[in-house]
């Protein structure tokens, strides 16, 4: 029995995919005759220079376009709330390999702002597998800075610089998930002992 902590984005849940997805609805919701040209100047502005949280995106749009309120956010939370298909295909098998195990689950996940709590919640309860963690930890704080045993933890994120920092406060085990469309899958690890695969099944248990 040991205590498993997962990252959410890019290493259970298809981030990337559901992004592409919301913008697009975003666009189709706005004009649908220039969706293209919609689209492109939504992506322009979601980044952390500009408006990096979906909801006020929304609003910026309904107001710039004079639409009705929640005429975007409405459908973009419908997108997020039925969330399912973004998760990846190894994970249920993965978790029910560590329930069947006795292992603790918890998911320990980052948003990178506080006012994007609400959004990290709102994509965890629409994958539907909130029940497969004993504990579900949403911070806006580095993950190696946060009240845990470090040392009875194995850790499993795709973010080279979490993981190394993971490692550097003697987590038990560091292991990167690096997946094909990750938003960090081009960047390099520079500790070796941390233990990197592309998928969960990978993983010895």
């Amino acid at each position: 029995m040991s205590n498993w902590y997962l990252d959410f984005d890019s290493t259970l849940y298809d981030t990337s995919s559901l992004t592409t997805d919301m913008l697009e609805t975003m666009a189709l919701h706005i004009d649908k005759l220039n969706k293209d040209i919609i689209l492109k100047e939504l992506k322009s502005l979601f980044n952390r220079e500009h408006i990096y949280n979906i909801f006020n995106l929304c609003d910026y749009f309904e107001k710039k376009y004079s639409l009705k309120s929640n005429s975007l956010l409405n459908p973009v939370k419908e997108v997020i709330e039925n969330g399912s298909k973004y998760v990846y295909e190894d994970v249920i098998s993965f978790l029910n390999k560590l329930k069947e195990k006795n292992n603790t689950i918890q998911m320990l996940t980052s948003s990178t702002v506080k006012e994007n709590i609400e959004f990290q919640e709102l994509k965890v309860k629409g994958s539907g597998i909130s029940n497969y963690f004993d504990v579900i930890t949403i911070t806006a704080e580095p993950k190696y800075t946060l009240d845990l045993k470090y040392e009875n933890g194995i850790f499993i994120d795709d973010n080279p610089e979490d993981l190394e920092n993971l490692y550097k406060v003697n987590g038990k085990r560091i292991i990167r998930i690096k997946r094909k469309n990750g938003k960090y899958s081009n960047k390099t690890l520079n500790i070796s002992k941390i233990e990197e695969y592309t998928t969960l099944s990978e993983i010895l248990i």
